[in-house]
């Protein structure tokens, strides 16, 4: 069993470099070949490249590891189930042991972010691999109510997927001979200690990613895990040409990305010089937002607009 890496920073290429790469395993093993990424949207890209590769190979890993245990079981983070756990505990602990439905939290109803912290502590520390005698007593307390529960209800959560297949040494769903794994930069210790351990059913397996854009340390994921342990040079590779962003938008993105403790150091070249970072102190319904990006097409040049949310 080998481990290999691909870091590809902003624009260059990593999903086209890991198609041709997927394309060769397919012609040397044929469909012992799977691809599971963190998202849904990397999934569904990776199944428009037209890879010959069957759908049902390229998924989330949550959607893996729902097949490998047997997926019969209904998910604890449905709307009627909730309901029904929040009209019982969700007061608990003053509140505390509310569980949110996402519309909670982007909606402003139900319970006041305050008042979730404990949910989220409870899969962060699982998804850290926090040993549990380490845990806040408050999630114990919420964690010996919520897991009872959820056996007498035949539930689960969605750590649960993941934590099922470590702890129960669950293989995975179809035979492999390579694994890829995509987006691993917003894996947690949990997710990667999966994926590590389906790898070594696989002749090799492959992780892909940009650990200068982790995103999810907020539900627990790390770089870190990307990262550890070192690999020989010759199981890395960095993709270094990007063929998206002009200099001075490229300098600014990796500006910000080496203001991480720990990173893995890469080259980037351009796609060409030039181009502009332009700082809007607007908000994203002001028309002169809109009006900006468009004086830039009307110039012939590509414009992008981020917020924060």
């Amino acid at each position: 069993m080998l481990e290999y890496r691909v870091y590809g920073g902003p624009g260059c290429g990593k999903t086209t470099y890991l198609s041709k790469q997927i394309e060769a395993a397919v012609d040397k093993y044929g469909q012992r070949v799977l691809i599971c990424s963190f998202s849904n949207t990397a999934a569904n890209e990776l199944v428009t490249r037209g890879l010959p590769l069957h759908n049902k190979r390229i998924g989330t890993l949550h959607s893996f590891c729902r097949r490998a245990i047997g997926g019969g079981q209904e998910i604890a983070e449905t709307t009627d189930i909730l309901d029904e756990w929040n009209d019982k505990h969700g007061m608990t602990g003053r509140g505390k042991w509310h569980v949110p439905r996402s519309s909670y939290l982007n909606k402003g109803g139900g319970a006041p972010r305050s008042e979730v912290l404990i949910w989220h502590q409870f899969n962060i520390l699982r998804n850290k691999m926090t040993p549990f005698e380490d845990w806040p007593r408050d999630v114990k307390l919420f964690t010996e109510a919520w897991t009872p529960w959820k056996k007498e209800n035949d539930l689960l959560d969605f750590t649960d997927l993941i934590e099922t297949v470590y702890t129960e040494g669950v293989g995975c769903p179809f035979p492999v001979a390579v694994l890829f794994a995509d987006e691993t930069q917003d894996y947690s210790a949990l997710e990667m200690s999966v994926v590590r351990y389906w790898g070594q059913m696989a002749e090799y397996f492959v992780l892909a990613g940009d650990d200068q854009q982790a995103l999810y340390d907020f539900r627990g994921a790390s770089a870190e895990v990307l990262l550890t342990p070192e690999l020989p040079d010759a199981q890395v590779k960095i993709l270094e040409q990007s063929y998206r962003l002009p200099s001075k938008i490229l300098d600014y993105a990796m500006d910000y990305g080496d203001t991480m403790d720990r990173y893995q150091p890469k080259d980037i070249k351009p796609v060409r010089e030039g181009g502009e970072v332009m700082r809007l102190s607007k908000r994203l319904k002001d028309p002169a937002v809109v009006t900006t990006a468009t004086a830039e097409a009307d110039r012939g040049q590509t414009a992008m607009i981020l917020a924060s949310c």
